[in-house]
This record gives structure tokens, sequence and C-alpha cells, in this order.
């Protein structure tokens, strides 16, 4: 997150994130559980927002929404190398899709718990659209207990005298708990982890995909473009790491290149 933005300017750029993708997320995950999405999250809220946006006297809503896994891309390519706009909104949606994601999949119910552990989000760039994913958790798990021990390990060889006691307990107690997670990952563990992998992401395969979808507004439909038009987003705020690359900027080099 940019430094140079203000707290509110932050908590706006979350808040938006939130409004536009929590609803959809989940209702995204109940169907790969194939189970009411209300039964999966007690909290969910049938209701999403969208970026809405004017480009050359149209207007336009972009969201996110769970569509069949071989649907085409849900963006004009023409608009989408032509509008700044539409990359700013498709950016947000892209942006806010791996960062709700990873708050929303842990509050499903207990029973649906085990079943989405591991469970990310990969993006499609020729669809436009998300597949589900699982990663080997145990073996992630294994990764960062190792780095974590190299790092307090490294730093007790540099400064373990200037500890106070309780410094000292607390860095044993944090090591004890690492130990545990590299003794209890053994490689039959990660194995069965890996098995379970393979079998799930050959049935996402042909799961369905959260699609970026921009579609213009009927101009007929005088409520659909005024909830359009209160819902303009803030482009000009500057809601990534300056020194992180985002969709946006692959975006600004892909049509650059290709120009």
């Amino acid at each position: 997150m940019d430094q140079k933005i203000s707290d509110e300017e932050q908590a706006e750029i979350i808040t938006k994130m939130f409004n536009c993708t929590e609803s959809p997320i989940k209702e995204w995950i109940a169907t790969f559980l194939d189970a009411e999405v209300k039964y999966v999250f007690t909290d969910y809220v049938d209701n999403s927002d969208v970026i809405g946006f004017q480009e050359n006297d149209k207007h336009y809503n972009a969201y996110v929404v769970t569509l069949n896994h071989d649907t085409t891309s849900q963006v004009n390519p023409e608009l989408l190398k032509n509008s700044e706009k539409t990359r700013k909104a498709c950016s947000i949606l892209y942006d806010a899709v791996y960062k709700v994601f990873p708050s929303v999949a842990p509050t499903c119910s207990d029973e649906y718990l085990n079943m989405v552990v591991g469970l990310r989000p990969i993006f499609d760039e020729k669809t436009m659209s998300f597949k589900l994913f699982r990663i080997n958790g145990k073996s992630a798990q294994l990764q960062l207990a190792l780095e974590q021990k190299y790092k307090i390990m490294e730093l007790l060889s540099k400064s373990e005298s200037e500890l106070t006691i309780d410094q000292k307990a607390g860095i044993d107690n944090s090591l004890k708990k690492i130990d545990d997670i590299i003794k209890n990952n053994t490689k039959q563990v990660l194995d069965d982890d890996e098995l379970i992998c393979n079998l799930t992401n050959n049935k996402l395969e042909t799961y369905d995909k959260l699609y970026i979808v921009v579609e213009e507004c009927d101009e007929n439909n005088q409520e659909n473009m005024e909830t359009s038009m209160r819902r303009l987003p803030v482009f000009g705020l500057s809601y990534q790491d300056p020194d992180e690359e985002t969709y946006i900027d692959k975006l600004k080099k892909e049509y650059t290149i290709n120009e």
C-alpha cells in the first residue's frame, strides 16, 4: 500500500474492493462445494457493488460474476486496449479478488473449512477470469516454517546477548511451535496432500470461473444508469505499492509493446 495516501483513502479502497468481490467470491466457493451459499457462509448478503465509469459518452459497469468455465472473455478487447478507465476498473477488480479471497475463504462454516484449505484464485488473461487452484498447504506450511526458523536462528546469532529473559522465552516458544510443524509435515503427509491437490485440480479444470465483466449500461434503464454514475471509482487514488507491479501495469506494458 502506498504510504503517501491517507488512511481514509486506504479505507475507501479496501471497502470498495470488498463491496465488489466479497459476495461473488462466496458464491463462487459455494458453487465449488455444491452447497447453498447461505449455509457455507452464514453472514452472506446477496448484494455486491459495481465499478461504474464513462467512456466516450457511454456508461459502463465492471464487476465479477461466476460463469461456466468455457465462457469467453466478458471484456471487449478493443475497449480494454483503448480505454484507460476500463483497464483501471479491471485492475481494481483483479487486485480485489486476490486481496479479498484469502480473507473470505476461512470464514466459511466449520464443516466446509477443510474443503477450502489451500484454494487459491489463478488469473487467465485470455478470458479475463479466475479459476480455482488448490496448492499443497502442508508443503507451503513446511516451507514457511523453515524460512521462519532460519530467520530466527540468524537473528539469535547476531543479537542473542542483547535479548531479555522474556524475549528469549518468547523466541524459544516460537521455535518449539516451528519445530513441531517441521516434525509433523513428513514426506508421507506431503505426498498425501499432493495427491488430494492433483485430484482436486483435475476437477477444477472444468469448474466454473469467476469472470471480470465490463458491460455497457442500457441508456433506457434510468435506474441502472443512475446507479452506475453513483459508483464512479476514485481512479486517481494510488492504491497499490509503487514498487509492486499490478495488473494495470501489465496491461500498460502489453499494449505499449503491441502498438
